[in-house]
Parts: C-alpha cells; sequence; structure tokens
C-alpha cells in the first residue's frame, strides 16, 4: 500500500463483506433516534477514506480507459447537485473540483465525470431501471483481478457525469440508488462567512456530515491538491454547546487572545486556532500532514483569517452563507 488511492481500494475490496450490509435500509430507519456521537474530525476521515473509496471523491479521478467524451459538469467546487429523498440523511457529503461524493450507511455514492472505470465494461453488464432511467450492475467493472473489481452499479447523467454505487450488497446498492435525487447546483452552506483568505486562493472542497459538522478547504490557485487533507486552509464548523468540547477545551488545548470578543484556544503541536461562540466551534487550520512551507500557512496567517470570519449562528440555517 503505497498511495491513498490504493488505501481507497482497499476500503471498497471488502466493503461487500461488511457485517451490516444486509437489509441496509431497514437497519437505517431502526437506527434513526439513536445517539450520534458528534467528532470534530470525523468528516475529514470520512472523506479522506471512506469517502474517496473509488478515485473518485476529493481526488482526481483516473481517465476513462476508452476516451469516451466527457463533459465537465457546470457546478463550482462548493455546489452540489445529489441529495436523498425526504427522511434519508447521508452519513456524510463531500464536494471537490471534479466529482461529489455520498456515503449512505455501507454505501458509497460518487457522481463525477471520469468514474475511474470502464463505463463500457459496466454497461454490458445486467440492465436495471433505476427511477425510470437505465442503469447497469456488474460484479467486475475492471475486467480483471484489480484493487477495484467490486460490485458496481452505475449509470450516465443527462450532463455526463457518471453516477457509481458500491459497497453493501446488489439489493443494498439498488434501494439507495432508488432514493438519490439529482438537481441544479446548490451552494453548501455555512455558518460564517469569510472576509479574508491569503491571496490566490480558491475554494477546493466541502464536507457536510450527519453531526452537522462542515468542513470547507482553499487550496492555492496556481497549485490544487489531489484531496482535502493536503489543502493550505481549512475552516470547519460544529454547532456548541457539546459535551465532548467541553472536556478537551480544558484537558488538550489552552486559552490564547480571543477573536473578534470570543474565546479563542490552540492545542500545542496542531496548527489550528479555534474560536467558540455561544452556538458554534470554529476551527481554522492549515493541511493536516507534510508539505512545504509554499504548502501550508502560519499562525499569523490562521489567525488573521480567523478574526475576519463573521461567525453567524451554527444552530439556524437562515443565518447561514454560501461557502467559498
Amino acid at each position: 500500500m503505497t498511495t491513498l488511492d490504493d488505501l481507497h481500494h482497499m476500503f471498497d475490496a471488502y466493503a461487500d463483506q461488511a457485517p451490516d450490509g444486509h437489509g441496509l435500509i431497514d437497519q437505517a430507519r431502526e437506527a434513526a433516534a439513536r445517539r450520534r456521537i458528534r467528532r470534530r474530525w470525523q468528516s475529514w476521515i470520512a472523506a479522506l477514506a471512506v469517502v474517496a473509496v473509488t478515485g473518485g471523491g476529493i481526488a482526481v479521478a483516473a481517465g476513462l480507459r476508452h476516451h469516451d467524451p466527457v463533459v465537465v459538469p457546470p457546478r463550482a467546487a462548493t455546489q452540489t447537485t445529489i441529495t436523498m429523498a425526504d427522511g434519508f440523511t447521508p452519513v456524510t457529503q463531500s464536494t471537490g473540483r471534479d466529482s461529489q461524493r455520498l456515503q449512505w450507511g455501507v454505501v458509497s455514492v460518487t457522481v463525477a465525470a471520469r468514474p475511474g472505470y470502464d463505463t463500457k465494461t459496466l454497461t454490458a453488464g445486467e440492465r436495471l431501471t433505476i427511477n425510470g432511467h437505465d442503469a447497469w450492475y456488474t460484479a467486475n467493472p475492471s475486467e480483471g483481478r484489480t484493487p477495484d473489481a467490486v460490485p458496481l452499479l452505475g449509470w450516465q447523467l443527462p450532463g455526463g457525469e457518471w453516477v457509481s454505487v458500491r459497497a453493501g450488497n446488489r439489493a443494498d446498492k439498488i434501494a439507495v440508488a432508488e432514493q438519490l435525487r439529482f438537481t441544479t447546483p446548490r451552494d453548501v452552506l455555512v455558518p460564517y462567512r469569510v472576509g479574508w483568505l491569503p491571496p490566490q486562493m480558491v475554494a477546493s472542497s466541502t464536507t457536510v456530515d450527519q453531526s452537522e459538522t462542515i468542513g470547507v478547504t482553499w487550496s492555492w490557485a496556481t497549485k490544487p491538491t489531489d484531496n482535502p487533507g493536503e489543502d493550505p486552509v481549512r475552516i470547519e464548523t460544529e454547532p456548541l454547546p457539546d459535551r465532548i468540547w467541553s472536556q478537551q477545551k480544558s484537558d488538550l488545548y489552552r486559552s490564547v487572545k480571543p477573536v473578534g470578543g470570543h474565546p479563542a484556544y490552540v492545542r500545542d503541536g496542531t496548527s489550528e486556532l479555534l474560536v467558540e461562540t455561544p452556538t458554534c466551534l470554529v476551527t481554522v487550520g492549515t493541511r493536516r500532514w507534510g508539505g512545504t512551507p509554499d504548502q501550508t500557512v502560519d499562525d499569523a496567517t490562521l489567525r488573521k483569517v480567523a478574526e475576519n470570519l463573521t461567525i453567524a449562528d451554527c444552530t439556524n440555517r437562515a443565518t447561514w452563507s454560501p461557502a467559498g
């Protein structure tokens, strides 16, 4: 295992063996009222591991083997065109420059112009009807014993993007596919407005999870990255009050100069600044690992970003603004 894609393929290869694969829709309905544990890092783990299992997701997917025509969707990196029917909430949903991802239970959905597999092999598989349109199911979209040789349900949208449904068993893939809905591009909303960023920075990804943690990353316009963990600026928000944060801030963090009149905290050894408002915990940070000086930003820059945020009410979506 040498690359992030190798890790993604490993998750996909074993996804059909997941113990909760059978009866996914029924299980989720029964568990809908269970208590959810919010973790500030959950959405990024999902975005980098489970959520990017196909090589699509936030990462740029591999080119089509037969050079099929590709239509670039008229969608910004901070917009989405995928949702689910009423009553269904994704575990996590992410957007990037080249693709979108959605996770529901063990089933993952990718929408990308370049899906990372041979679409002609897919359309040679079993033909199905999903919500009135043709779709195909194949046990091996890669025509060989390769890491991504896992069962796949997929179809092409009118705009040229391919929808790829993976993991779970065959019935689970079909059940989740039938709950998918596609719209014109819609802005991902966040509980703040950005007043300042380093020059030449553009929004490159968003991640939203069911615990209402929202992440947005920015990259240099001239140096786009392949995944959000490598982007030089990231802002994460989660609603307060939160019992876990109440304990963490006394055990793991130390107070620093307030930001905009709000308490602020840092954790030694990390490059992030946390701002606590009555309804929000806002984290402003840089890339999570590695990187040369031109791929990161310093603590002074992070503080300037934080000081120029206009933070709204994390519990009232009517006060939110478009990401990016």
